[in-house]
């Protein structure tokens, strides 16, 4: 079993939920992190309180257990709930997002745009860019 130790947040500097769940997963917490990713809606963040929505098949102890950890590794007391209020798109939901605007300005680039044309039923299966490789 790996310990791990908590992480220094420079004046608890947490101002968005990608910065929540770096500080979960820094922490070893990275099914807490995951479902976060995949779940949670930001409603509000600021100074110890955090208000989310989540999605109908989060699962049941996610606030409680959220709530839990940030106590725990920022050695502050926080305040978190569920909201009834609609909040941001999950973090998931914003990366496939980004990946398919990608997608969508790779495919309008006028050689990629030329390729596909004359090669009919090629599709585009990943993208790298140069540090990648």
């Amino acid at each position: 079993i790996m310990q791990y130790e908590p992480v220094a947040i420079a004046n608890n500097n947490l101002s968005t939920l990608k910065d929540v769940v770096a500080l979960l997963e820094q922490n070893g917490a990275m099914i807490l992190a995951s479902n976060v990713f995949q779940h949670v809606e930001l409603v509000k963040l600021e100074d110890k309180v955090l208000e989310f929505a989540t999605l109908p098949n989060a699962p049941p102890k996610l606030s409680s257990d959220l709530l839990r950890k940030l106590n725990e590794v920022t050695g502050q007391r926080w305040m978190v709930s569920i909201s009834s209020k609609k909040g941001q798109p999950t973090l998931a939901a914003q990366a496939q997002a980004e990946k398919e605007a990608e997608l969508a300005a790779i495919k309008a680039d006028p050689l990629v745009k030329y390729a596909l044309e004359i090669f009919p039923g090629a599709e585009i299966i990943s993208i790298q860019t140069p540090e990648e490789e």
